[in-house]
């Protein structure tokens, strides 16, 4: 009984995992039968005891499924189970057998890296948009940290440390088309949602506050009054009505749709910019330390060029003069 008591305590740890202090701990696997360890190994799982999770596992985990994603010798186009347990297998297979996972704890760490890496990955979205003029990659690397954070209070994620991860995939079509796809799922759900609270809001069966219907005698009265043309132009009113909302409807989502495809033809340029930059900073700062070498080179001729050679033996005269010629022709090629 204390046994099963210990583990109720403990089973508050599962799936606690944050990426912005050191790794939790996940729980093991059940011990199998011993008829089931050849499966086990064929998995790659480990089944006695606890092991942390590392950042450059979690970038295999991520190199694992982008691998799988991607391959379209193999095929990616399988079940679900098939397609974590190959993912699975390309992780255990660069991992000491220690530290070797199964296929649902591969599975869930990488939910959790995608979401994490997803969300700073928006963060520099944003400051990309925000901060434009005069920025380089890393200034808005460091602006993403700040939204990282602020916009994620409520989750209480800490500061993102998983960049070896987010340089992975930030410009792999694969992850951006998934995590595009999953926000847009969101999207509609939210919008579904929405429009199911507003329908359970109006109550069918509510007769408080409703008008007394119409009496039979006066009921037949008003079918025999001439009001054919009239009840005609109500319904023309009417239909007119709901073709100018579903025409407004239409133009809605059209705006939308034309935004979302502008932001995935911005974010390609972004990354070309960057790298343009990036390479601009390089050249830079080559061309600033060979000016510097040449400075110490011109000073150094100028003190030999004042310098007395006449208390110089004849073998430092003749080095002092080749030197001399060394820096000349260093310094002034053309002469």
């Amino acid at each position: 009984m204390k046994m099963f008591e210990n583990q109720a305590e403990n089973s508050h740890l599962v799936g606690r995992t944050s990426h912005g202090a050191p790794p939790v701990e996940e729980l093991a696997a059940t011990p199998p039968a011993r008829g089931n360890q050849n499966m086990d190994k064929e998995q790659g799982g480990r089944i006695d005891k606890r092991i942390l999770w590392k950042q450059e596992e979690d970038l295999r985990v991520m190199s694992a499924w982008l691998k799988n994603s991607v391959d379209s010798i193999a095929g990616n186009n399988k079940r679900n189970e098939q397609y974590w347990g190959e993912v699975a297998r390309t992780y255990n297979m660069t991992t000491p057998s220690h530290r070797q996972r199964n296929m649902e704890q591969v599975k869930d760490r990488w939910h959790k890296v995608n979401k994490w890496t997803d969300l700073f990955h928006c963060a520099w979205l944003k400051a990309r948009r925000l901060n434009t003029s005069g920025w380089n990659d890393q200034m808005w690397i460091d602006q993403a940290h700040k939204f990282y954070e602020e916009d994620n209070k409520d989750l209480n994620l800490g500061h993102f440390v998983l960049m070896d991860v987010w340089y992975a995939v930030r410009i792999e079509p694969k992850w951006l088309t998934y995590n595009d796809g999953l926000k847009n799922a969101r999207r509609r759900k939210s919008s579904d949602q929405e429009a199911e609270e507003e329908r359970e809001e109006v109550d069918p069966f509510d007769v408080t506050g409703k008008p007394r219907p119409m009496g039979q005698k006066a009921a037949k009265r008003a079918a025999y009054k001439p009001k054919v043309q009239s009840m005609s132009s109500s319904t023309d009113d009417a239909d007119v009505i709901i073709l100018k909302e579903a025409q407004a409807n239409r133009l809605k989502i059209l705006e939308v749709q034309q935004k979302l495809s502008a932001e995935r033809l911005e974010s390609p340029k972004i990354v070309h910019q960057a790298a343009k930059e990036h390479k601009e900073a390089k050249l830079a700062e080559k061309e600033a330390k060979t000016l510097e070498v040449k400075a110490k080179m011109m000073e150094t001729y100028n003190c030999l060029l004042v310098k007395d050679t006449g208390l110089m033996t004849d073998e430092e005269k003749v080095d002092h003069v080749g030197t001399l010629k060394y820096l000349k022709k260093a310094l002034f090629p053309d002469t």
